[in-house]
């Protein structure tokens, strides 16, 4: 068994993506689905969530993983486990700029123009690729 995460569908992957980038919400099911299958009608919206919920336990299982360690869910929401041992670039990257704009001096004037425009072009590639994969 492999721990690398082969996701099932593109929806399934933002899905995951979506949680994980906002690992300090819980989401409201209804507002999940109507996020990611505007076009849907309800009961469409919310069984294809179920449908990308149950994909997205059963890759962790078969990577090896328990799902209940990265997600929390119930009949009415379901929220990415920030608890979990997990390891995320934009976490990691908001640290840095934290830690850059807390102790700002004149020598990191060039570290932090440089890590704004690696932040542009990566907001900018995220939301291309995440409006995609939602259909927005």
């Amino acid at each position: 068994m492999s721990n690398v995460l082969r996701f099932p569908t593109k929806k399934s992957k933002s899905l995951f993506a979506y949680l994980v980038i906002y690992k300090e919400r819980t989401f409201a099911r209804v507002t999940l689905a109507g996020k990611f299958w505007p076009e849907s009608e309800e009961g469409k919206a919310h069984r294809n969530l179920n449908t990308e919920i149950w994909r997205l336990r059963t890759m962790f299982r078969s990577s090896g993983l328990e799902p209940e360690t990265f997600l929390h869910s119930d009949h009415d929401s379901i929220g990415f486990r920030r608890e979990s041992d997990h390891w995320v670039d934009v976490a990691e990257f908001d640290a840095l700029t934290q830690a850059l704009s807390a102790h700002h001096t004149p020598q990191h004037v060039p570290c932090c123009c440089r890590l704004s425009r690696r932040l542009s072009r990566f907001i900018e590639a995220i939301s291309s690729r995440v409006s995609s994969m939602i259909g927005a």
